[in-house]
């Protein structure tokens, strides 16, 4: 396996928060999900590599970088039912399902964030 510098300089510059065991969590995440014999900083977790998310990145690691770019869990929610509804051209069954939660506290949700549709 062959480990660029950039990756190492990447690793070496993030805070890392978890300590040991969030590095091995990350190193063995690359091993086991690379495609080839070289770790590169496509392998890293977006909030590590710095990349911007794209279509296929997990909702958690957009979460996440939101959440460490300091979004507050409350408007981070309400941007996710937001991004739903309008995927879902507002349709708030499709909403609650693409959420997967009911329509029921879909609605809850929509009143505590305040919006009207």
């Amino acid at each position: 396996m062959q480990v660029p510098q950039e990756f190492l300089d990447l690793l070496s510059s993030y805070h890392w928060p978890g300590n040991v065991r969030e590095l091995e969590n990350i190193i063995h995440r690359c091993v086991v999900l690379g495609d080839t014999n070289v770790i590169d900083k496509l392998d890293l977790p977006r909030h590590i590599s710095g990349l911007e998310p794209t279509k296929d990145t997990p909702m958690a690691e957009i979460a996440y970088r939101a959440l460490k770019e300091g979004m507050s869990l409350y408007d981070l929610e309400k941007d996710i039912i937001l991004k739903a509804i309008e995927e879902s051209e507002g349709n708030k069954t499709t909403a609650a399902r693409i959420l997967k939660i009911t329509r029921r506290k879909l609605y809850s949700r929509l009143e505590k964030h305040g919006i009207d549709l």
